[in-house]
């Protein structure tokens, strides 16, 4: 009697786990105009999947999610090392949060690097990024890097913040592999990122 008891109990904490998780929205929720994606306070559809897929996985002390490019080709893994885009929320972030995860700031008018205290340089190829879109406005840049390995390439740093809200997503993603420049992955994200729209 006693194990069953155990049991009933196990299974109501699940249900009620899974409960609290849906009312606090955690994953995806199929809603009335497609799939709700939620990171912790950011509650988004992406209409446009470009063929890729997204994901959310519930680390610590983070939720974060992933976009999954479609493979174009049989080198697509290896030129990547199975890196792609990496979404965070940062609900009501102030200015100094988003720069802190963007990794740079604007000082006297130009992007500066919060590592180095210096501006992009030349070998960098920095690009700024800014998008409007739906009910959000995007603020970023693109640059190339060393990641790993003595391998560079090329990087987006994004946040899409919230018109009139305080839902923050931003976006850390290597777009291309600067050993094989045949595949830029920068449209297919730009593209994606394009069809955003943040719920409530």
């Amino acid at each position: 009697m006693k194990n069953k008891l155990f049991v009933v109990f196990i299974l109501i904490a699940l249900m009620w786990r899974m409960g609290d998780g849906l009312a606090k929205g955690v994953g995806p929720i199929n809603g009335a105009e497609g799939e709700i994606y939620v990171l912790d306070e950011c509650r988004f559809r992406i209409a446009d999947l470009s063929a890729g897929t997204f994901s959310v996985h519930f680390g610590s002390p983070a939720v974060t999610g992933t976009y999954d490019f479609p493979r174009a080709s049989s080198f697509s893994a290896i030129d990547f090392s199975g890196l792609g885009p990496t979404f965070f929320c940062l609900a009501g972030a102030s200015r100094n949060d988003i720069e802190n995860q963007l990794s740079a700031r604007r000082v006297n008018g130009k992007w500066v690097s919060i590592d180095t205290g210096n501006p992009f340089s030349s070998e960098h190829n920095f690009k700024e990024y800014s998008l409007a879109e739906k009910n959000w406005r995007g603020v970023g840049y693109v640059y190339d890097d060393q990641l790993f390995q003595n391998k560079k390439f090329r990087i987006l740093n994004i946040c899409l913040i919230e018109t009139g809200g305080r839902q923050v997503l931003c976006v850390n993603a290597p777009v291309m592999n600067l050993d094989n420049r045949g595949i830029d992955r920068l449209p297919t994200l730009i593209r994606v990122l394009k069809s955003i729209e943040f719920v409530h």
